[in-house]
């Protein structure tokens, strides 16, 4: 079986892009997950995730927040073979997170149980920050 694995590219601060417009625009539609009661305030963080790959994603935040998290499958998506795409493709669902500051260790993996390799990786929120985060998937 091909190894596939995610993707994903970030950014903070400066100008929004693309993907944090779309956060921006999607708030409170369906398929949208995270927690809509409580509003983004300057002393949280916001992490928006751009899910572009066929698989349904759940994502793990274990920090001064811990999160079980789900993000759907893009149904245009595609996986991409050797080689992703130079940006995000920005085709799929964004979920936006609102989490306390400080150090995750961050887990995203398939919630298929296809053979996907999970990303693993530490992030460091900041207060009064957003961030973006894109998602893809890449067999070799």
């Amino acid at each position: 079986m091909p190894c596939r694995r995610p993707v994903w590219r970030r950014s903070s601060g400066g100008a929004p892009s693309e993907l944090e417009k779309a956060g921006t625009r999607a708030r409170g539609q369906e398929g949208l997950v995270g927690e809509p009661g409580r509003p983004a305030v300057a002393l949280d963080a916001v992490e928006l995730i751009q899910n572009d790959s066929p698989e349904q994603l759940s994502i793990v935040f274990s920090g001064p927040d811990v999160r079980v998290e789900e993000v759907n499958a893009c149904g245009e998506c595609i996986d991409y073979v050797g080689v992703g795409p130079i940006a995000c493709p920005e085709k799929g669902p964004v979920a936006e997170y609102v989490l306390a500051p400080g150090t995750y260790e961050v887990v995203v993996k398939s919630s298929s149980g296809a053979n996907v390799t999970p990303f693993r990786g530490t992030w460091t929120l900041k207060k009064g920050e957003e961030y973006s985060s894109c998602f893809y998937l890449v067999s070799h």
